[in-house]
C-alpha cells in the first residue's frame, strides 16, 4: 500500500530528521513529557480538591509514583534488549517483569502484615508501570512475524513460570 505521500506527491525524503535534528527532537521529547509528568498529576490533584473530580487517594498517589517504575523499564529495555546471543532474547523487557513480579511480592507481604495504604499505591504505581504487558505482547508479535514461533513460546513459558515462581516464593517465604 502505498504511503500518504505518494499518492498526494509529496517527497518525505525533505521530513527525514538527521542525527542532530533527532537528537534535539528526542531532548523536546523529554522535555514534553517530564513537563507532562508533573502537570499532569497537579491538575488532577487540584481538580479532586475543587470537587471537579471524583479519584481515590490510592489512585492518585499511583500515578504520581508511576515515573519511578516507567523510567527504570524504559533504561532497562534500552540497554539491555537486542544485547542477548540468546536469540535475541528481550533480556530488559524480562527483567524488568520480574523486577516488578518480586518487588510486588515483597511489597504486598508488607501491605498483608502491617496493612500501609503506600504499599498498595508501590504496587498499583512503580509496579505496574514497571511490568510491561504492552512490550511483552509487542515482542511476541514480534517472534510470530518473523516466523520464530520456537522461541516466542519459549519466551513466554519462562516469563510466565519465572514470574509465577517468584511470586509464589514471597507469598511463602515472607
Amino acid at each position: 500500500m502505498p504511503s500518504l505521500g505518494c499518492i498526494i506527491g509529496i517527497s518525505a525524503s525533505r521530513y527525514e530528521l538527521g542525527g542532530r535534528q533527532m537528537r534535539l527532537a528526542n531532548v523536546i521529547f523529554l522535555f514534553v513529557s517530564v513537563v507532562a509528568a508533573v502537570v499532569v498529576p497537579v491538575a488532577i490533584e487540584a481538580s479532586v480538591h475543587r470537587d471537579l473530580l471524583n479519584v481515590s487517594f490510592i489512585n492518585r498517589r499511583s500515578v504520581v509514583i508511576s515515573p519511578l517504575g516507567a523510567v527504570p523499564r524504559y533504561l532497562l529495555a534500552q540497554l539491555l534488549n537486542g544485547s542477548s546471543r540468546f536469540w535475541n532474547f528481550p533480556i530488559g523487557t524480562f527483567a524488568a517483569n520480574m523486577i516488578a513480579v518480586l518487588l510486588m511480592g515483597l511489597l504486598d507481604h508488607f501491605y498483608r502484615t502491617r496493612g500501609n495504604v503506600w504499599c498498595q499505591i508501590a504496587m498499583d504505581g512503580i509496579c505496574g508501570s514497571l511490568s510491561t504487558v504492552s512490550s511483552f505482547v509487542n515482542e511476541m508479535i514480534g517472534f510470530y512475524g518473523s516466523d520464530n514461533r520456537r522461541l516466542m513460546y519459549i519466551y513466554a513459558i519462562i516469563s510466565v513460570g519465572v514470574g509465577a515462581a517468584i511470586m509464589s516464593v514471597c507469598r511463602h517465604v515472607f
